[in-house]
């Protein structure tokens, strides 16, 4: 059907509603030159033809151009489909919805030269094929954009078929496709944009898919080289495109930037080979930016990229490169994402779900531009990273997950291969950077970087811990700061200055060398199970304020087991040593355990930190002796320097020293406070018979009968001063004890005797403090307690106290005992057990004299003898530092031997009163068989002066009223070495 204007201003239409058009050349042939609209709509039918189905050309008068095509219309031709020529002065709108199928040519051609408007070219549904392609749009117009909208199927049927081939030739508008559904494919390329214009290229998918068999899913190119066309190309996939060759080539050889996001899945399968116009192949993504372009940004927001050789390559010898990645990136023989080019800024960040790998085992390839290669959190990385050339960074951050990391390389100046060289061999200054981030990987695959920094992280070395940095100020090494910690469960080999904050640790397992030097504001320790591991720095050390190393030591003699740092240069600063015992016994030492040894000049002080302790002895750290004076030791013995007298040959400069006195070993003060503890615990409880009783009789206000009393009760505070056998450890001790008892049973056998049984309790309590004259430390002990006893007295006289009495008893105490030696844990443990006592003594009456004021007074002597024995045993207890205490002195027997002089005296004003009173003065001398003492790990710690004890005690007793007996005294004990005892007691009894 032939439909010609020529000329006219009227618009011409032609309707195609039912029915078929068969034709040997053109279906439709539509022409118009007039200086109306054209318009074609095809609501129904079929058209066939074995040239060109429909063939619409309008003139350059023309207004706008509509075609419409509903989904009930079909077109089929041998060669064309669908040709439409629009160069007239509006637009040409094209919709389509029905089914074009062609042979040789092509489904559908839009092309335009003279016109000014735009090119709007929207499938709603149906589909287009064509041999050579699907749909091609050309604009060869000096403006106007061209506007491509599908959402059915476009196909190139043949080999080197193209689904969309879109050209702009001169135009400054945009050239833009956008996919919301259907399929795009060619038997080579899916779509292809040739852009020579001056506009943006634009590519938008919401849905669908694009594909090409023989070459890419998606071409773009503004210009060529050597030929500058357009400016910006964007790009956004959000479901499929997949190519043979490459998933998606973008060439900008523009003026502008190249964006492109993805968030659906990218293929470039490589199985075709390159051409000249396309030379890349395998690549999911191929972006080119040339040196007139800008930015290139490439950003994957979901979904995956896939590619046989890379997965992304960005080549931009524009400005700056950024690659976001947020879902998979897999490449093959090359890697999961490449960069090069003459741009100087290159940005790769990694984001939250985030895989990029390669099986070609390179994860992440960047050429001679400054890289910054970023992993967020939830990102994660398989295979190496090699940076090339240029002033490259690596930033690990938060849950980034580097543990298919097989290399970390920053790459060098002069060769982007991987190799192992020193940071301070190349002009490069890479660093590598782990934030807020924990982290486990090889020292060994992280080369070539100048500048490693922890900040905020936890890194553990894994395997081998052979690290090679820099140093300098532009080239720091390692850097451990913002309180992070460094881990190295196998031995140290970091080649580089190190530097720790005051915030952040070195934690290392088995020792190792640091090769560099090394400023510590923080803490280096050894943490291992097995002491005995060497640090070396082969360099300088300075340890600024705050800084502390903590090493571990079989604590013994001079041959323990121990930690060890050396220091092949010099030493700065002051730093503080924390010693941990592992597993020591402890032992006296000679010239001591050598902790730190320094080849250079050893200015820097090292101070302890902390109590230094094992069994009973107290370690220090001090610096080494004449030719060791550059050393550290931990010694417990204090060593006494005597300078040597100067001669006509030896100047002050000269003078040196020898070892003089050298001390016993230093003790620790714990030792006197578990003393003290056992023997509070022995003693608290004892009583003589006047300490318990008082006066034993009392006369009843009815009768005027004398009887024994029924209760009693007894206060008593004492304060005990003493030694330990070496003469360092000095203990005060402080107890109170109050006590009750009472008469159960009384007998007599002639009337003039007197046999009573009693029962008693007490409650006791101890606090002792013990200071090492030494040392400067002390201790703190504590002990409470209770007792139940049963006791017994006869008097073999009852009528005028002269003659014979004894007295007996026995007692079962059980304690709560605890000891706190400063900087220490609190210790805690039991003590229990029977003390029992057999007391027996004389009265005899020497005489009556009367006093002032008609009193009368009767004086006595009193020769006394008590046998204790003592038998509370302490529970053997292992301290929070593993020494094993065991308490020594149970079973010790005290004999006491003494004299007791009294008066008896009663004033006629106290007639049928039922007062008396008796003052008192007692001398004795004590013995005990065995000293109190605490075995720590073996040695004995012992209260020194308690064998033999001299004892002056002074008090009254008396009877206010026939209900009340008071009695008190005031007692002191001395003994040798120091050892002294004061103690004061109050009691009475109510008479019932």
């Amino acid at each position: 059907m032939y439909t010609p204007a020529n000329t006219g201003g009227s618009d011409v239409t032609f309707n195609q509603a039912a029915g078929t058009i068969n034709a040997n050349q053109f279906g439709l042939l539509f022409y118009n030159l007039g200086t109306g609209s054209s318009t074609v709509n095809l609501s129904d039918g079929t058209i066939n033809a074995t040239y060109a189905g429909i063939d619409v050309t309008t003139g350059s008068t023309v207004t706008d151009t509509t075609l419409t095509q509903s989904s009930s219309h079909t077109v089929n031709s041998a060669s064309r489909g669908i040709e439409l020529t629009h160069n007239g002065t509006g637009n040409a709108n094209i919709t389509l919805a029905g089914t074009t199928n062609a042979g040789l040519v092509g489904g559908f051609f839009v092309l335009q030269t003279g016109s000014s408007g735009n090119m709007n070219i929207t499938q709603t549904g149906g589909s287009i094929s064509g041999g050579a392609c699907g749909l091609l749009v050309q604009n060869g117009s000096q403006s106007g954009a061209i506007n491509i909208n599908t959402s059915g199927s476009v196909i190139g049927t043949n080999s080197n078929g193209i689904g969309v081939l879109a050209m702009s030739l001169f135009t400054d508008k945009a050239l833009s496709l956008t996919q919301s559904g259907g399929d795009i494919s060619g038997g080579s390329y899916g779509v292809f944009f040739y852009n020579l214009g001056h506009g943006a290229a634009n590519v938008t998918q919401t849905t669908g898919s694009i594909s090409g068999a023989g070459g890419d899913g998606l071409y773009i190119t503004n210009g060529y080289n050597g030929s500058p066309g357009g400016t910006d190309i964007t790009v956004t996939v959000a479901d499929r495109i997949s190519g043979t060759q490459n998933g998606i080539s973008v060439y900008n050889y523009g003026s502008g930037q190249t964006s492109i996001t993805s968030s659906g899945m990218i293929r470039g399968e490589g199985t075709t080979v390159p051409s000249t116009q396309n030379p890349i192949s395998g690549d999911g993504i191929y972006a080119f930016n040339d040196a007139s372009a800008t930015d290139l940004v490439i950003s994957q927001t979901a979904g995956s990229i896939l590619g046989s050789t890379n997965g992304i390559e960005a080549i931009n010898n524009g400005t700056t490169t950024t690659t976001s990645i947020a879902g998979t990136v897999t490449g093959g023989t090359g890697a999961g994402i490449d960069t090069s080019g003459t741009a100087n800024t290159v940005s790769i960040i990694l984001n939250s779900g985030a895989l990029v790998s390669a099986t070609s085992g390179v994860a992440v390839r960047d050429g001679a531009g400054n890289a910054t290669l970023t992993m967020n959190n939830g990102s994660r990385l398989v295979g190496q990273v090699l940076l090339g050339e240029g002033n490259d960074a690596m930033i690990i951050k938060g849950t980034a997950d580097i543990s298919g990391a097989t290399v970390l390389d920053g790459g060098n100046s002069t060769d982007a291969a991987v190799t192992d060289i020193l940071g301070t061999a190349t002009a490069a200054t890479n660093t590598l950077t782990f934030e807020n981030t924990s982290q486990s990987l090889a020292g060994s695959i992280m080369k070539n970087w100048e500048t490693v920094t922890l900040t905020g992280s936890d890194v553990t070395f894994s395997g081998d811990a052979a690290l090679v940095t820099g140093s300098g100020s532009s080239q720091q090494g390692l850097v451990i700061q913002n309180s992070s910690t460094l881990s190295s469960p196998v031995a140290l080999d970091v080649t580089g200055d190190v530097s720790i904050d005051a915030t952040s640790t070195l934690n290392h397992s088995l020792g190792g060398t640091l090769t560099g030097n090394v400023t510590n504001a923080g803490l280096i320790k050894w943490q291992n199970t097995i002491p005995g591991q060497t640090l070396t720095i082969n360099g300088n050390y300075t340890g600024e304020t705050g800084s502390l190393l903590a090493l571990n030591t079989v604590l013994g003699d001079d041959s323990s087991v121990t930690d060890k740092l050396v220091i092949t240069g010099d030493s700065a600063g002051t730093t503080a040593v924390r010693v941990s015992n592992a597993g020591g016994s402890g032992a006296p030492t000679l010239n001591g355990i050598e902790l730190i040894h320094i080849n250079g000049i050893s200015s820097g002080e090292f101070t302890q930190a902390g109590r230094i302790v094992a069994g009973a002895y107290e370690y220090s750290l001090g610096r080494g002796q004449g030719s060791n004076s550059s050393n550290w030791y931990l010694t417990n013995r204090r060593i006494t320097q005597i300078p040597v007298i100067e001669s006509e040959v030896n100047t002050p400069s000269e003078q040196t020293f020898i070892v003089g006195d050298i001390s016993a070993p230093d003790l620790r003060p714990e030792g006197g406070s578990y003393t003290a503890n056992m023997a509070a615990a022995n003693t608290l409880f004892n009583t003589r018979l006047h300490d318990r009783l008082g006066e034993t009789q009392y006369i009843d206000a009815l009768t005027g009968e004398k009887k024994v009393t029924s209760m009693w009760l007894r206060q008593i505070g004492e304060h005990n001063n003493w030694h330990d056998g070496s003469g360092q450890l000095k203990t005060q001790d402080n107890r109170y004890v109050i006590q009750l008892g009472g008469d159960v049973a009384q007998w007599s056998t002639d009337g003039l005797d007197r046999l009573h049984l009693g029962l008693m309790a007490g409650y006791g309590y101890g606090s002792s403090h013990t200071r090492s004259s030494v040392t400067g430390y002390g201790s703190k002990g504590t002990l409470d307690g209770y007792s139940l006893g049963v006791y017994a007295t006869w008097y073999a006289n009852d009528v005028d106290h002269n003659g014979l009495y004894i007295d007996s008893w026995a007692q079962y105490g059980w304690f709560n005992n605890h000891v706190h030696g400063d900087e220490l844990a609190q210790e805690s443990y039991k003590s229990r057990g029977l003390t029992a006592s057999v007391e027996s003594g004389y009265s005899y009456k020497l005489g009556e004299f009367a006093g002032s004021l008609g009193s009368l007074n009767a004086w006595y002597i009193q020769p006394q003898a008590q046998i204790t024995w003592m038998g509370v045993k302490a529970d053997d207890h292992r301290e929070d530092n593993g020494t094993l205490v065991q308490g020594e002195g149970d079973g010790n027997i005290q004999t006491r031997l003494g004299v007791r002089t009294y008066l008896k005296g009663h004033n006629k004003m106290d007639d049928e009163k039922g007062r008396e009173f008796q003052p008192f003065i007692e001398v004795n001398w004590l013995h005990n068989t065995r000293n109190f003492a605490s075995r720590m790990n073996g040695v004995s710690i012992s209260q020194a002066g308690a064998r033999n004890l001299g004892e002056v005690k002074l008090g009254v007793e008396g009877q206010i009223n026939p209900h009340l007996n008071l009695w008190g005294n005031v007692g002191v004990q001395i003994g040798d070495k120091g050892y002294n005892d004061s103690v004061a007691m109050v009691g009475f009894k109510v008479n019932f």
